[in-house]
C-alpha cells in the first residue's frame, strides 16, 4: 500500500511539473523550477482552464511586472479578482493566487499576504 501511495505521489508531481513547463513555454514566460513559480504557473494554468479569455490580461501584467510583482499586486488590490471569486463560488480556493501568496509568505509583500489572509478566511 505504501509504494502505491508514493507511485500516485510521484505521478501528480510529475503531472505537475509537465504541466507548468507546458504552459510556462506555449506563453514564453520565465521558468525556473522553484516552488514558488511552479505554484503560481499552476493557479494561472487552473485559471486558463476555468476562463481562457481572462488570462490575456494576466498574461500581459506578468509581462510587464515580473511574475512575482504581477501577483503580488493583483493579490494586493481592493476588489476581488475574477479568477478568485469564481475558484471561491466552485469551493476551489486552494487554485488562487492568495493561496500561493499564503504557502510562500517570504516572496510577496505585507499589503498582499493581509489582503490574501482576509480573502482565505
Amino acid at each position: 500500500m505504501q509504494n502505491q501511495l508514493q507511485t500516485h505521489i510521484a505521478a501528480i508531481a510529475a503531472l505537475k511539473t509537465s504541466i507548468v513547463e507546458t504552459f510556462s513555454a506555449h506563453y514564453d514566460l520565465p521558468f525556473d523550477g522553484s516552488a514558488v513559480q511552479t505554484d503560481i504557473y499552476l493557479a494561472l494554468y487552473y485559471y486558463w482552464e476555468l476562463k481562457a479569455k481572462r488570462v490575456s490580461r494576466t498574461l500581459q501584467i506578468i509581462r510587464s511586472r515580473g511574475l512575482l510583482e504581477a501577483v503580488d499586486e493583483l493579490v494586493s488590490r481592493d476588489h476581488n479578482s475574477h479568477g478568485f471569486d469564481a475558484f471561491s463560488a466552485n469551493g476551489q480556493l486552494d487554485r488562487t493566487f492568495e493561496h500561493v501568496v499564503m504557502c510562500h509568505p517570504t516572496w510577496f509583500s505585507d499589503k498582499a499576504r493581509l489582503r490574501a489572509t482576509a480573502r482565505m478566511m
